[in-house]
């Protein structure tokens, strides 16, 4: 029996920012605070899951990253990221947030730029990007920034996180290049499996593969269903009859479990009871998948 899967993977990914490499803004808090700095002191505190505590989350992140919360004498609390120097890629920060509490205050992220290389010309009080306000709800929740050099003046930049009161967490932060608003489209017409990732089986070699329809007229199909011509690009198997093995196709981006999505996507199969599509979703928590 042939079995292909499409798996894609469903994690919470959160924050980052980018000073010569884009690393520098990323940060799981699970040991110390990165790049990035605590300005008050106290004020950001490397948090425990094993703390069961009012005000604190008591639920993980999915991808097992640890969290930061605020504990503040003067209830201000800021965490201020690395500073890079004339970056001129957009690029989307992606964290976690909690903000839970009797007396919750607000949480903003703030950008502070600076004409010329002197670092002393850095504000105390920038531009605020991303602002939330008043206690949410008992769980993590996902927020995300979309830096676009083009619509600030500056040759250096910086974010900080500014907190008004405790009962307010951070957990990990990620950045991704471009815009906040991912398409996770692909039509193979580069032709790549753009952010799919194919994983054979290496007995009988049975693996996903970019083609069109010129060359898989004569076995499967002669054409793409994106370009309507036989020029254009789709992902494809081998017709050759491999019985009991399969073949994945996996997608590399991570999913907030907190968005709907919605994937599509057309296929063409022969008609042998043999051949199965399986698509599956996969989290830290389980599994789903369902025959097509």
């Amino acid at each position: 029996m042939i079995k292909l899967n499409l798996i894609l993977l469903l994690l919470i990914s959160f924050s980052k920012v980018l000073l010569v490499s884009s690393q520098k803004l990323e940060c799981d808090f699970t040991e110390d605070f990165c790049d990035w700095n605590d300005q008050e002191v106290p004020g950001w505190n490397l948090g425990e899951y094993g703390e069961v505590e009012f005000g604190k989350p008591a639920k993980r992140i999915e991808n097992g990253g640890g969290f930061i919360y605020t504990e503040s004498p003067s209830k201000t609390s800021v965490l201020e990221s690395p500073i890079f120097p004339n970056y001129k890629e957009p690029f989307c920060l992606i964290f976690n947030y909690f903000m839970f509490g009797s007396s919750v205050g607000s949480l903003e992220l703030q950008l502070e730029s600076v004409i010329g290389a002197d670092i002393s010309k850095f504000n105390q009080n920038g531009q605020t990007v991303w602002r939330q306000e008043g206690s949410k709800y008992d769980d993590w929740i996902l927020g995300k920034y979309y830096f676009d050099p083009s619509q600030h003046n500056g040759d250096m930049f910086r974010l900080k996180f500014v907190a008004t009161s405790d009962d307010i967490a951070l957990g990990s932060i990620l950045d991704k290049p471009g815009s906040c608003d991912f398409d996770y489209k692909c039509d193979f017409e580069n032709p790549s499996l753009c952010f799919w990732k194919s994983e054979p089986d290496y007995n009988i070699n049975l693996r996903w593969f970019v083609s069109n329809g010129s060359n898989s007229q004569h076995d499967l199909v002669g054409f793409d269903a994106t370009t309507h011509s036989a020029a254009g690009h789709f992902m494809r198997t081998h017709s050759n009859g491999f019985g009991s093995s399969s073949s994945n196709l996996i997608s590399t981006n991570y999913l907030s479990s907190s968005e709907a999505k919605c994937l599509s996507f057309q296929v063409f199969k022969q008609q042998f009871d043999s051949d199965l599509l399986q698509f599956a979703i996969e989290s830290e928590s389980g599994s789903r998948s369902a025959l097509i």
